[in-house]
Parts: C-alpha cells; structure tokens; sequence
C-alpha cells in the first residue's frame, strides 16, 4: 500500500498521515517528527518558497509496510504539491471525490529519514473508536515548537474528517512548550464550533465546516485527554499569509471498491448493448 503525509513545519518537520477507514493497511491516525537528509530538505524549502501556503504532500512511491517507515528505512517518495489555488482540480477529479489535485514537482525522491519519533500513533479499527463526538467541543492534538505549533483533528470514528493547520496562530505564550512533551498536548475547541465539525445529517452536504483561514477560535490546552485542568487558555487563528490548512473528508472515508462497482456497472451497460446487437441476427 502506498503512503502518504502532510509535510509541516519549517524547521522541524512534521509528517500528518492521511489515513482511511475502509484500507486496512491506512487505519491508523499518526503523527510523526523526522530528521531530513539536507538533499530532501532543500526540496522541500524549494517547493515551499515556490508555492508559499501551499499543502506539501509526501507519498511513498511503492507499495510498502507502515511499519517499514517507522523502522527509518529508505524509499523512493514524491513530493509533491496539493492545492486548488495554484492547481484548480479537474472534472474527472472532482468525479472521484478527491476534494484537491496534486502535481508531481518531485518524483523518485530518496528519503532517507533519521530519529523518526512516534508522536501519535492510534488505531482507527472499529474497536478503538470512541462512543460519539464530544457535543459542546471540537478535540484536536497540539505539536510542535513554542515558535510553531500545529494541530491535527482527533479523528474518533467513522465517518469523520481530517483538519490540519500548520504553524496557527495563537495566545498561549511561549510558556506552554517549555518542557519536552513525548507526546502531543490536547487541545479543545470550545464553543458552538463544534456543530458543524460533527459528523451527522449535514456531514456530507458541507464543504468549510468552519475550518478555514481567517477563522478563530477560543481553546484550551490540556497535558493529556485525561486531564481535567487546563495547561492555558486562549485563542488560535488559522491566520492568512501564515498558517497552512489541510482538510479531507473524501479519501478519510471513501470506499476502495465504489470504482470497481462502477466498473461492473459500465460493464453491465455494455453487455446489454452487445446482447441488443446480437439479437437482430
């Protein structure tokens, strides 16, 4: 199976993966802290003064196991960028409900990342999901440097959707980061925000759901999901100019066989086309 991360960070880089719930190999929801090869980090520094704001995606160029790249072993990736505002999606894109179309600016690229750190690492198997979504909350896991800090949606059970900002905006103070957490804090979206986060009846039919650049929010930091007293209180804005937004709800919940049953289904069409044809014989 092929992999794929979100790219975040400018000098301490971040790798978000993009799981799914329905490929057994993909259900899992993980965060990962690499060390770069300087060849691969300039490619990345490259793609980012070229395209400013923009989603860096990095995809494993075969198929391979999730444990492999754990194990820090060396593949061939591309890298790539991922965004409507410099690469609009095409029709036959759109059909297979992929909300963002990617262009291959680096292919065969040879990562050879080093101190690869488990920062999160959660099953998304059916038996690991929470009981429902939190009903005045939208929770979210918190890394990074004092200097730069990101945040990834919890993804608690299917359907759901990925949201990831890189490098937000915030109130905290640089107090927050002085220790070395060995795994993200946990941070919490108060407020009604959390309505139109929640998937539900009106999952499907909307696009921002709110999460989008411009937007703010008041939070709370918390050490752990267990913790019941806060670390701080604020605010966090996804700032234009600053912050890189990533959302999918299409490829986190989309069925792999949905094209194969499309192409029964054209089959189909074609096999009462020739029985038509052959009748008149």
């Amino acid at each position: 199976m092929n992999h794929s991360f979100i790219m975040c960070g400018h000098q301490a880089i971040y790798l978000i993966y993009e799981p799914r719930f329905l490929e057994v190999s993909c259900r899992q929801q993980a965060i990962l802290s690499v060390e770069l090869d300087d060849t691969v980090m300039q490619h990345y520094k490259d793609l980012k003064e070229r395209y400013p704001g923009s989603i860096i995606r990095l995809t494993t160029n075969h198929k391979v196991y999730f444990s492999d790249i754990l194990e820090q072993k060396c593949f061939e990736w591309n890298m790539t960028v991922a965004d409507e505002k410099y690469f609009p999606p095409h029709k036959d894109t759109m059909k297979r409900n992929i909300n963002f179309h990617s262009r291959t600016s680096t292919s065969g690229l040879k990562v050879s990342s080093s101190n690869v750190k488990k920062l999160l690492l959660k099953s998304l198997q059916t038996s690991k999901w929470d009981d429902g979504y939190p009903q005045d909350s939208v929770p979210f896991y918190l890394f990074g440097k004092s200097h730069e800090l990101h945040i990834e949606h919890k993804i608690v059970r299917s359907p759901n959707i990925q949201l990831s900002a890189g490098n937000i905006e915030h109130s905290f103070g640089s107090e927050l980061f002085k220790n070395e957490y060995e795994r993200p804090l946990f941070l919490v979206i108060k407020g009604p925000y959390g309505n139109p986060f929640r998937p539900g009846s009106n999952f499907a039919e909307s696009n921002t759901f709110g999460f989008k650049l411009g937007e703010s929010f008041d939070a709370e930091v918390y050490e752990s999901e267990d913790s019941t007293i806060p670390l701080c209180s604020g605010k966090i804005e996804l700032k234009k100019g600053k912050t890189v937004v990533f959302t999918d709800k299409h490829r986190l919940n989309r069925n792999p066989l949905s094209r194969v049953i499309s192409d029964e289904e054209r089959r189909g069409k074609w096999s009462k086309e020739v029985d038509k044809q052959l009748g008149r014989f």
